[in-house]
C-alpha cells in the first residue's frame, strides 16, 4: 500500500449531534444532493435479548436533501445510527446482559464507531469522514507522499505553483467545513497514528502531532531508528515555504505540515479592507455629488422664487399707478419685459 497524503481539518462547526441537521448543512455547503443512510448491521431479538451481527448488511435510507436538480447524490452514512436506536429502545443495562452472536456484535455496547459520518460518491473517489471535532478532508492529490514531500525541496516555479494550487484546494475544503487549521501528513509510516487518531479532540490531536508522540508510539520503526527519524523529520508550516523561510538540508524531510491559513486570511482581509475603503470613498463621493446637486437645485429654486417675487412686485406697482391715471413707459431693455 502506498503512502498517501491526508489532510485533517481541525474544529469543524457542523451540528454533528443531529444527523439530519448535519446532512442538510453538508448539502448546502458542498452544493451537492445528499442521501442520508445507515447500515442495517445488527438484528436484535427482544424476547431472547440476543444481538446478532448481520454480515451482508443493507443500507437503509433515512432522508434526501436536494439542493439542485441533478439526479446525482452523495451518500452520507450515519455510522452508529442503528446501534443508537437499539440502545434507546432497549436500554444500555439490558443490552449489556445480552447474548452476542458474531465477531463484532458486542461493539454495539463496548465500542463507538471510528467516525460519526462518512461521505462517498458513486465513483468511490470521495471518502470524507466526519468526527466529533475533526474532518478527513480527502482533497485529491496526484502522486504519493514521497513525491509530494520532495516538492518542498524544490525552488522551481512549477513546483511552487503546484503546491500553491494544492494548498488552496485544502483551504477551500477546510473553510467549507468551518475548520480553521489543518494537519497534513502521510497515512502510512509513523504519522499513520495521527491519521488513526482523528477521533481525538482537536487540541489533543494537534499536541499529539506536535510533540512527536506518534513516533514514540509507533511500531513501524525500530527503537534505534526512531532517533534518526526524529533528527531529520521536520514539522513545517505552509506559510514558511511560501515566505522563503524554509531551509531544508539534504537529509531533512517533511514529516508533518501544519497550516492555519493565517497568511491567506491576512492577505484576504487586506484585500477586503482595501475593497471596503474603496467602496467607502466611492459612497462618500456619491454623497458629495448628491449634496452639491441638491445645493445647486436649492439655489436655483430660491433664485427662481426671487425673480417671481420681483415680477409680482412690479406688476402690482404698475397696476396701482394705472389706477391713478399715470402712465409708465418701460424701456425695451428692462427686465420687466423679460
Amino acid at each position: 500500500m502506498g503512502w498517501d497524503v491526508v489532510q485533517i481539518g481541525l474544529r469543524h462547526n457542523l451540528p454533528v449531534h443531529d444527523p439530519f441537521a448535519t446532512a442538510k448543512e453538508v448539502a448546502k455547503r458542498m452544493k451537492k444532493n445528499i442521501r442520508l443512510v445507515y447500515r442495517n448491521e445488527y438484528e436484535y431479538d427482544k424476547e431472547k435479548n440476543v444481538v446478532s451481527e448481520v454480515n451482508d448488511y443493507e443500507l437503509i435510507e433515512l432522508a434526501k436533501f436536494d439542493v439542485n436538480n441533478s439526479n446525482d447524490y452523495l451518500q452520507m452514512t450515519v455510522s452508529d445510527y442503528q446501534a443508537h436506536q437499539i440502545k434507546e429502545s432497549v436500554g444500555i443495562d439490558k443490552l449489556r446482559k445480552a447474548t452476542f452472536v458474531g465477531e463484532f456484535a458486542d461493539l454495539i455496547v463496548s465500542g463507538d464507531s471510528f467516525e460519526l459520518y462518512e461521505i462517498e460518491d458513486n465513483e468511490e473517489t470521495l471518502d470524507i469522514r466526519i468526527f466529533k471535532e475533526n474532518v478527513n478532508l480527502d482533497v485529491h492529490i496526484n502522486g504519493r507522499w514521497h513525491w509530494w514531500e520532495e516538492a518542498f525541496h524544490s525552488s522551481s516555479q512549477k513546483k511552487q505553483e503546484w503546491l500553491h494550487n494544492y494548498r488552496m484546494q485544502i483551504f477551500h475544503q477546510a473553510k467549507m467545513f468551518g475548520c480553521q487549521e489543518v494537519i497534513i501528513c502521510s497515512d502510512q509510516g509513523p504519522t499513520m497514528l495521527i491519521f488513526d487518531n482523528m477521533e481525538y479532540p482537536a487540541d489533543k490531536l494537534k499536541e499529539y502531532a506536535q510533540s512527536f508522540q506518534y513516533l514514540k508510539d509507533t511500531t513501524w520503526e525500530e527503537e534505534s531508528e526512531k532517533e534518526d527519524w526524529k533528527k531529520n523529520a521536520k514539522h513545517i508550516t505552509f506559510s514558511s515555504y511560501f515566505q522563503n523561510q524554509l531551509n531544508l538540508s539534504n537529509e531533512a524531510f517533511v514529516d508533518v505540515i501544519f497550516d492555519d491559513f493565517s497568511d491567506i486570511d491576512n492577505k484576504k482581509n487586506k484585500i477586503d479592507n482595501e475593497l471596503i475603503q474603496g467602496c467607502k470613498r466611492f459612497l462618500d463621493e456619491m454623497k458629495r455629488v448628491e449634496f452639491e446637486k441638491k445645493k445647486k437645485e436649492e439655489e436655483e429654486r430660491k433664485a427662481s422664487e426671487e425673480r417671481k417675487a420681483r415680477r409680482n412686485y412690479w406688476a402690482q406697482k404698475l397696476y396701482s399707478n394705472k389706477s391713478h391715471g399715470m402712465t409708465i413707459i418701460i424701456p425695451e431693455d428692462s427686465k420687466l419685459k423679460k
